[in-house]
């Protein structure tokens, strides 16, 4: 156990300072494939079938701490190899918990593999179904909260960490996991509030630079977002003018976002991608969950038919800051 907790706290900022980029929708979809049997309560075992000895379900313990190892001393840049640890780690864990339910380490191994990989519904799932074991656990209640947090659930995560608080009022992971709720809310004078109290127990300075990025990304959101006064000056090149919305219904969406709408200059059609032009927009800045949780609505608007691939440019340097394939 102490060893799976160990693994947890090295993915736990890691996950949810940035999402790795190397996951595709298939992907994703054989993920929560492999998953959703024991996203619940386990089915027991067909009565045809023999019950695993206990030698059989610690060799599939010991083959899934294995998988895990492997998938942590991987580069995130060898897909193919880590696609299939992860894969072969939630089949040795499921089938932990298809003969034992209520196996604390097979609830923990495959809620942080879900947590890892973006699956947050299925990941707070586990994380409820081990707390009803361990209910002072405050480590993993601080983390199912943040699974919370990224599926919408972010009035009941900041609920959950603020037990946790009252426990432990200097817990970093708690306190990180709260300004990232703050965040979601949008109260982001909050979230630096308590983002501060966060880096001052920081467990290393790795752990500090990274979640110091997160309020950063913060700072230069709420700046790009404050109007900025003339100063009188001009520059040798105009910018270009704001383009009228085109009628569009993707336009008419994009435009309606509250951060990044009213920072867009012009949507193109070129055949099958959409090039969307940005005046001003820090979008590299941006926390990953803002991010993330951006292009998964721009996903989402109407008139993508036949569209396979959407750009998101800086229209001062034509830099490509984003690309989304559909």
């Amino acid at each position: 156990m102490n060893s799976l907790k160990a693994t947890a706290s090295v993915l736990a900022l890691a996950s949810v300072l940035w999402i790795l980029s190397w996951k595709t929708t298939e992907y994703l979809q054989t993920m929560e494939g492999r998953l959703k049997p024991t996203a619940s309560t386990a089915s027991p075992l067909p009565s045809s079938e023999t019950p695993p000895t206990p030698d059989e379900i610690e060799s599939w313990r010991a083959l899934g701490r294995t998988m895990i190892q492997r998938m942590q001393s991987t580069s995130p840049s060898n897909e193919e190899e880590r696609r299939e640890l992860v894969l072969d780690g939630i089949d040795s864990f499921r089938r932990v918990l298809s003969a034992q339910p209520e196996d604390k380490e097979a609830l923990l191994a495959l809620g942080d593999l879900s947590f890892d990989q973006r699956l947050f519904k299925e990941a707070a799932g586990f994380y409820q179904r081990y707390l009803v074991l361990d209910p002072n656990d405050i480590h993993y209640r601080a983390r199912y909260a943040s699974a919370l947090t990224f599926i919408g659930q972010v009035g009941t995560a900041v609920q959950e960490l603020e037990t946790v608080l009252k426990s432990n009022p200097n817990d970093f992971h708690a306190l990180a996991y709260l300004a990232i709720a703050y965040a979601q809310q949008g109260q982001q004078v909050a979230a630096r509030t308590v983002g501060e109290r966060a880096l001052s127990h920081a467990p290393s300075k790795e752990a500090r630079a990274r979640f110091n990025s997160f309020l950063e990304g913060l700072d230069q959101i709420r700046t790009s977002n404050e109007p900025v006064a003339p100063t009188g000056k001009t520059t040798e090149t105009p910018p270009t003018p704001n383009v009228a919305p085109a009628g569009t219904s993707f336009e008419q969406a994009l435009r309606a976002h509250p951060i990044a709408g009213n920072r867009v200059d012009e949507v193109q059609r070129k055949d099958t991608t959409i090039v969307i032009l940005f005046q001003n927009f820090p979008m590299k800045q941006m926390p990953p969950f803002a991010r993330d949780k951006f292009l998964q609505s721009v996903r989402s608007y109407p008139g993508l038919e036949g569209v396979q691939k959407i750009q998101f440019v800086d229209r001062a340097t034509g830099e490509v800051m984003e690309e989304l394939a559909l």
